[in-house]
């Protein structure tokens, strides 16, 4: 009796586990970019690399403790409003302040 008690016990730890080592992973905070430029464009690459390395420099590390969302407009300021969206639609955490001038 005590074998089919550990038997039925194992068995159900080992159907439990993988929803108890999922629900324990924790989920990343979410840090969107959005540029109306090019991704293509040297200049808006190195203003995303250095938007990095100023995160890494406060501690926060792409994929480590963080999650960083790029989103890009090619230069069509009217697919702004559809990628801003999806950035909410993903949780972001952060936004980049918005600037008027």
């Amino acid at each position: 009796m005590r074998r089919r008690a550990f038997i039925t016990g194992l068995a159900t730890a080992v159907t439990a586990w993988p929803f108890t080592v999922s629900s324990q992973q924790a989920t990343l905070p979410v840090v969107g970019w959005l540029n109306t430029g090019p991704s293509a464009d040297p200049q808006n690459a190195s203003f995303a690399e250095a938007f990095q390395v100023a995160l890494k420099d406060a501690g926060y590390v792409d994929g480590q403790n963080i999650q960083i969302e790029f989103r890009w407009g090619e230069g069509q300021y009217a697919r702004l409003p559809v990628l801003a969206t999806e950035l909410v639609a993903r949780g972001v955490a952060v936004r980049e302040p918005r600037r008027d001038g």
